[in-house]
């Protein structure tokens, strides 16, 4: 299922739109992480707060990640796409988060996210963008959980969520112009 849309969207401006939602998911994947950590780290009442607190700061900032996409990208239908997007995170990425890995889960209920929240060009594809989070969250689940180079798989789990259905778009589009130079 394609948007059309008689103007495509700049690829700077949905470059900026994925920074900018991105900037906003940072604050929201560090927050459930030190939340966690904190709470898995210090048992007792007195770090119940400070860890309960960061968790929800992190939990509240979620449906804001994906109002920045849709909204940002002039997704026709942005609401319902952000409570779609809410619906992904809250079905596959949070019992991730609390029953296999934190990282590995936020960066499938944020990829999968933003598969709806943002907009869909002519010839974009949400099997596409389905491929390309899938191949992100295998990567971060094997680097964490091998612990050999677990630093690296919660930084790429917490930058590239977005960027990943962008670039899943970007090569589609990059297929479609070859396609089109070759015959």
């Amino acid at each position: 299922m394609a948007v059309t849309d008689a103007r495509p969207l700049s690829p700077r401006r949905k470059w900026t739109v994925v920074v900018l939602a991105t900037v906003v998911e940072l604050v929201s994947f560090w927050s459930i992480i030190i939340g966690m950590s904190r709470a898995t780290a210090e048992q007792g009442a007195e770090a119940a707060g400070p860890a309960a607190g960061a968790f929800a700061l992190g939990f509240a900032l979620i449906p804001f990640a994906f109002l920045v996409l849709a909204f940002g990208t002039n997704n026709p239908r942005a609401p319902g796409a952000t409570l779609r997007a809410m619906g992904f995170w809250l079905i596959i990425g949070f019992p991730l988060v609390l029953f296999v890995e934190p990282a590995t889960g936020l960066a499938a209920g944020f990829g999968l996210g933003a598969i709806p929240a943002m907009r869909l060009e002519i010839e974009h594809s949400w099997k596409a963008r389905l491929g390309w989070v899938a191949a992100l969250v295998v990567y971060v689940f094997v680097l964490v959980v091998t612990d050999v180079a677990a630093g690296p798989g919660v930084l790429t789990a917490s930058l590239l969520p977005f960027a990943t259905v962008a670039f899943a778009d970007w090569v589609v589009d990059q297929m479609r112009e070859a396609r089109e130079q070759s015959g």
